[in-house]
């Protein structure tokens, strides 16, 4: 009888628990990146086609988030005006350019910040590292 119990309460347990699964959100150029991120789900990436993606300004506040160039920094670039501030934590950019942005540029506020194969291709005082005792990688 103690086995029987032992037994339900195991199979109980694993009915309860549900994981978490990370989805892939594609992206192609013309297609917004800025609501793929407020769409996006802790632990999810965004995988960007080859191409050119204009964005005009987003911010990046969900943590264990990836955006990716799935052809690489050579092929895949984002570009446009307005600042992008990273201020999530543990962010991954990968595989892309970052091109334009004047001196609005980018400001990078988050814990366990990691930039990956990553272009930066900007005007002055375009990058702004703040980090509280965190990691950011470049």
């Amino acid at each position: 009888m103690r086995d029987l119990r032992r037994n339900f309460a195991a199979v109980l347990l694993l009915a309860c628990t549900t994981p978490t699964v990370a989805d892939t959100i594609n992206l192609n150029p013309g297609d917004s990146i800025a609501a793929a991120v407020n769409a996006a789900s802790p632990g999810d990436e965004i995988v960007l086609a080859p191409g050119t993606y204009t964005v005009f300004g987003f911010q990046i506040l969900a943590g264990r988030l990836t955006i990716r160039g799935s052809g690489g920094s050579a092929v895949t670039t984002i570009e446009g005006g307005g600042p992008i501030w990273f201020t999530g934590r543990r962010l991954t950019l990968e595989g892309v350019t970052i091109a334009g942005f004047g001196s609005s540029g980018y400001l990078v506020q988050g814990d366990e910040t990691l930039f990956r194969d990553v272009v930066f291709k900007i005007g002055e005082n375009a990058v702004l590292i703040q980090n509280d005792g965190g990691r950011c990688v470049f």
